[in-house]
């Protein structure tokens, strides 16, 4: 895999997500209704209110309803959000990993994040490609992303090396040198397309058709990190930023470790080194 010098500079399977089920909300709201009734005045008012709340509540969690893309007062500014066929596109793909980053943002939403720089990789030079070689061959069966026609591959695991160990498994080592490569299967060539800044950690990629892939980021941000999307056009050459709001440090890494955790379950046959 082309290491450093071949990218840009990005700047300085959902395994496990629950489903989710409506509760009877209506019959116990009902319920609570009767047994208000004999109550005083205000008591009845005041139970009233606090059901409502919860009634509402319950809707929002339990619904199913597309709660990562409805206008808010804390959506960013609609010219500068992801555009919405791509957000409804990416609504379940993305699902467990909205799941994870709520361990630190509770709230986090698609309309959040904000379109950053877009990012020309047209000088990235390209390397031939084979993937009968060893290091190749395991990346082939345990990172890179196909698109739909397989005649692209995505690997956003750079950061990751790949070596058999003595007892016949697979290690992955980590290197502080993330970033994105897309291989060419027809035209046999690869291309380090994006580096991405250090201390970054990649956490999958989905394909939106044969030229537009997402590629989900973990980066560091001032007191703490963020979520990020990297929107990668293979024929335009380019790729935009979408950087999301910042958790602290704290409340981060109790994300990180739910994120690693989906890694290894997606990847059971792959030993990966702890952070």
């Amino acid at each position: 895999m082309p290491r450093r010098g071949g990218g840009v500079k990005a700047g300085g399977r959902p395994a496990d997500h629950p489903g989710t089920m409506r509760p009877p909300v209506l019959p116990i709201l009902l319920a609570l209704c009767v047994f208000a009734a004999g109550c005083s005045t205000d008591e009845a008012a005041e139970r009233g209110a606090a059901e409502g709340r919860l009634a509402a509540r319950l809707r929002i969690e339990h619904s199913g309803e597309d709660t990562l893309t409805f206008t808010s007062p804390d959506a960013v500014a609609g010219d500068r959000q992801l555009p919405e066929p791509i957000r409804r596109a990416l609504r379940q793909p993305l699902e467990s990993w909205t799941l994870s980053w709520r361990l630190a943002l509770p709230a986090l939403r698609l309309d959040q994040f904000a379109r950053g720089a877009t990012l020309n990789f047209a000088a990235a030079a390209a390397v031939p490609y084979d993937g009968s070689l060893d290091g190749a061959e395991l990346r082939l069966q345990h990172l890179v992303v196909p698109s739909p026609a397989v005649w692209l591959l995505v690997d956003p695991f750079l950061d990751l090396e790949l070596e058999t160990s003595d007892e016949g498994g697979v290690r992955a080592l980590r290197i502080d040198e993330p970033g994105i490569a897309v291989v060419d299967l027809q035209a046999r060539t690869e291309r380090r397309v994006l580096d991405l800044p250090q201390g970054s950690c990649v956490d999958g990629a989905h394909w939106l058709d044969e030229r537009r892939v997402v590629v989900l980021v973990d980066e560091p941000a001032p007191g703490g990190r963020r979520p990020v999307l990297y929107l990668v056009h293979v024929a335009a050459e380019n790729a935009v930023r979408y950087f999301g709001p910042a958790a602290p440090a704290a409340d981060a890494r109790a994300a990180r470790t739910d994120l690693d955790r989906r890694f290894r379950a997606a990847r059971p046959d792959l030993e990966v080194a702890a952070r």
